[in-house]
């Protein structure tokens, strides 16, 4: 009896943890020097942390998070939550207990399908150049629902490396930004594109899937824990724009989708300088009956994946706009992830088909810093995620790869022109500059055509009357008559058709001297016929008399 009671209480133990710690929705680590120039043997890192959980795990405070919430930057507190140095950890002085996992918060959704509350923060350590480490946040568990991993641990790693760059310079690790969950029907073919930026301009950025595979992947620990290949298996990732192709089998699951973005000085580079790990959910819909056929979109100034720059400590305001396309068909909730700081104004109706809501943030961490939404109308159809980087501090985009930036647009509309680019570049035209561009320079090709047509029609007619004779004169009129006809301006009248007639018969009869070889080559083709025709008469007779 006592060990069928001691049995007992072991597997309610292990029920309690296994739905109490099934609480994890993915998450961010990158990196960056506050100077990413040498001056010792030492640097200040500012290391950025980002993590998504149940908004309505049991072991979180009720009444669950708000936008009060956000707006009062509550921590998240999650007990025994570190991010640990896990490898190769001798080359630094990484805090031996790790950093701390709480969170502030930035955003909570209570969406039912969502259902998150997401915070980040910020540590400055000062390390020796010597650092070349795998940190990550490793512990259990994700959540029941998934298509691959249910329940099973987490584990998201990065490479903080500070050794000097070819050029010099202490390296910056990309960035990247995602909303917790994204929204695709069921049985729909999916491109999904994950944002990348670097503030080292000319680095070359791809992602790849994160790996369990500790003893060769960079990272030399496993980077994804139960969720490593968690989409379906005919999913193909682009690695130089993170652009992933899907079908998602299963409705109201969800899916985990873990990637490192790694940075490479150059295109010949063969080993990436850092890592950074992104992992999120995409959940897979199937449409009610009788609903809005068009899912809701957003649309306004900024084109999606775009950057920004913002000053330190100036207030921004930025609205965003959903658009929806049947009647009935109301916004009912906007998914976000935000930096710190940033609040969200409830949703407004200006007009039947629009909705709004303005987001107030004042930055007081320099960088690039990532904000993203989407849309979700009544009948829980979502919009496509619009994502925008905001670099605080910056003045110029040019230093976000594949975003939008004057020059690298104009030089790359004006290379497609001339047959010499690379495909991926396709993508740093932006909404706006990209059609005005390629506008411009059609214009500009139009105008230089028709200058060098009209200047070659010009000097033609100016030699024509310059060197008037009765030949040059009647080639004129000839021309300007059948272009006329041609056109239509002028038609053609019985006498000059008849006056045509006249021409074509004399031009037979009026100089025979000039038919005279033809006329020979006719009589001497007679002769012979005759000829031929009397001897073949002759051998007839003969045969017969014989």
């Amino acid at each position: 009896m006592e060990s069928i009671l001691c049995l007992t209480l072991f597997i309610l133990c292990t029920l309690c943890s296994v739905i109490n710690g099934s609480h994890f929705r993915g998450g961010i680590i990158s990196w960056r020097p506050i100077n990413n120039t040498v001056t010792g043997t030492t640097t200040q890192i500012l290391v950025h942390q980002r993590y998504s959980w149940a908004r309505n795990w049991p072991s979180f405070p009720s009444p669950y998070c708000t936008e009060v919430t956000v707006a009062a930057q509550t921590p998240i507190a999650v007990s025994g939550a570190y991010t640990t140095c896990l490898a190769n950890c001798s080359s630094s002085n990484y805090p031996s207990g790790g950093l701390s996992a709480n969170m502030i918060t930035t955003d909570c959704d209570a969406n039912p399908i969502i259902q998150t509350w997401t915070g980040e923060r910020y540590d400055t350590l000062t390390m020796p150049l010597t650092t070349s480490i795998t940190i990550g946040y490793q512990s259990t568990a994700w959540f029941a629902s998934l298509y691959i991993g249910a329940n099973d641990p987490w584990s998201i790693v990065g490479r903080l490396n500070l050794a000097l760059r070819p050029d010099g310079y202490i390296n910056s690790s990309p960035v990247t930004t995602t909303l917790p969950v994204v929204f695709y029907q069921r049985n729909v073919s999916v491109v999904h594109v994950v944002q990348m930026a670097d503030n080292d301009a000319t680095d070359i950025l791809i992602c790849r899937w994160s790996s369990s595979a500790a003893g060769t992947n960079y990272n030399r620990v496993d980077e994804c824990g139960g969720i490593c290949l968690g989409l379906p298996v005919s999913t193909v990732l682009i690695g130089f724009n993170c652009t992933l192709s899907f079908t998602l089998p299963t409705a109201n699951l969800y899916y985990a989708c873990a990637l490192q973005i790694e940075d490479y000085f150059s295109i010949t580079s063969t080993t990436p300088m850092s890592s950074v790990p992104v992992q999120f959910l995409f959940y897979a819909y199937s449409p009610s009956a009788g609903v809005c056929a068009q899912r809701p979109s957003i649309i306004g100034v900024r084109p999606n994946r775009a950057c920004i720059g913002v000053p330190v400590g100036v207030q921004l305001n930025e609205t965003v706009i959903a658009q929806t396309y049947c009647p009935g068909q109301t916004i009912v909730d906007f998914v976000t992830t935000s930096p710190i700081g940033m609040t969200h104004s409830a949703i407004s109706n200006p007009s039947s088909d629009i909705w709004v809501m303005t987001v107030t943030w004042t930055p007081s961490q320099s960088g690039s810093q990532g904000f993203c939404a989407g849309a979700i109308d009544i009948n829980s159809l979502p919009s496509d995620p619009w994502c925008v980087t905001y670099l605080v501090g910056f003045i110029s985009p040019e230093l976000i790869q594949s975003s939008a930036s004057p020059v690298d647009t104009a030089r790359m509309l004006f290379e497609i022109m001339l047959m010499k680019f690379d495909a991926h570049e396709l993508s740093e035209a932006s909404a706006f500059l990209g059609p005005f561009c390629f506008s411009l320079f059609i214009i500009l090709v139009i105008f230089i055509c028709m200058s060098m047509f009209l200047s070659i029609i010009n000097d033609s007619f100016r030699l024509a009357r310059e060197n008037v004779d009765p030949h040059n004169q009647q080639i004129f009129s000839f021309m300007s008559k059948k272009f006329q006809r041609w056109t239509g301006l002028q038609r053609i009248t019985d006498e000059e058709i008849q006056e045509e007639r006249d021409t074509i018969m004399r031009s037979e009869y009026l100089h025979p001297i000039e038919n005279f070889p033809e006329k020979i080559d006719q009589f001497l083709d007679a002769i012979n016929r005759l000829y031929m025709s009397q001897r073949m008469e002759r051998e007839r007779l003969k045969e017969i008399t014989i």
